[in-house]
């Protein structure tokens, strides 16, 4: 429901060191005291929206795709770029689940990729 928008975040902070990702944090009474307020009609709607944007995301079979990305070697203070892997997958969301297991970013820095066109 946070992400929805029901639940607003109270805070954020960087973490990953020097790569600034920003995590929200939550206050939980804020989430109840909301939830206290609606109706049942409200509440009914909002666990239906829930569930469906669960199960777009979760149980979508997605769209095929192939790309490359980057590999790297060197050191976590020196890192170099070794060369690259190509892919085939499955894009949902913003992951890439990857054919031969794992999953990538869609939107990450050192990835490139394209739909295939499925032929019937």
């Amino acid at each position: 429901m946070a992400a929805e928008g029901f639940w607003s975040s109270a805070e954020w902070h960087h973490s990953g060191g020097e790569w600034f990702n920003k995590v929200d944090f939550y206050d939980p009474a804020e989430l109840v005291s909301e939830w206290l307020e609606l109706d049942d009609a409200g509440k009914e709607n909002w666990k239906i929206r829930h569930a469906e944007s669960r199960k777009s995301s979760s149980e979508s079979d997605g769209r095929r795709v192939e790309g490359s990305y980057t590999l790297w070697g060197g050191t976590r203070r020196r890192p170099q770029r070794i060369g690259r892997e190509s892919f085939t997958g499955t894009l949902i969301g913003d992951w890439i689940h990857v054919s031969g297991g794992g999953r990538k970013k869609a939107s990450g820095a050192h990835i490139s990729w394209h739909f295939v066109e499925e032929s019937n």
